[in-house]
């Protein structure tokens, strides 16, 4: 009989020492350079699976915005995301009539650089840690941590 007390108690202690998945629900930030610029992201990954980011391009001329919606899910340690909008603006520009311009280009070219962005999905998730993630786009590592 003891035995068979001693065998319950160990597997409580091993199932209680397992260590909890980590999950992508929340909000997490990238920092880059893109083109030079420096360039930060904020993505969120909700319950039910919708996604939303915001990243902004910043240059000595202005910023490049882009406020993205749609869809993400995990499957192991791939993730998926579907862009469903992406609307691309210029903000701060001085020169208002090439600000209009630009937000016209953009606009017209939206849904096709929605659909590059979907087109690098799906990607391989490193988890570096609990709050730090990883994963490689055509070679270069892109790491997001949780916003806390």
């Amino acid at each position: 009989m003891k035995c068979f007390y001693f065998a319950i108690l160990v597997a409580v202690l091993l199932a209680g020492c397992q260590k909890v998945k980590p999950t992508l629900v929340g909000t997490w930030t990238n920092s880059e350079s893109v083109l030079g610029m420096p360039s930060v992201s904020d993505s969120k990954f909700l319950e039910g699976g919708k996604y939303v980011e915001k990243t902004v391009t910043s240059g000595t001329g202005g910023k490049i915005i882009i406020d993205s919606a749609g869809t993400w899910k995990l499957i192991d340690s791939s993730l998926y995301v579907v862009l469903s909008e992406s609307k691309w603006h210029v903000d701060g520009m001085k020169d208002k009539v090439k600000a209009k311009s630009m937000n016209k280009k953009l606009e017209a070219k939206s849904y096709e650089l929605m659909q590059h962005t979907n087109d690098l999905f799906p990607v391989e998730i490193k988890w570096d840690n609990d709050d730090q993630i990883s994963f490689d786009v055509k070679g270069t590592i892109h790491t997001y941590v949780r916003k806390k």
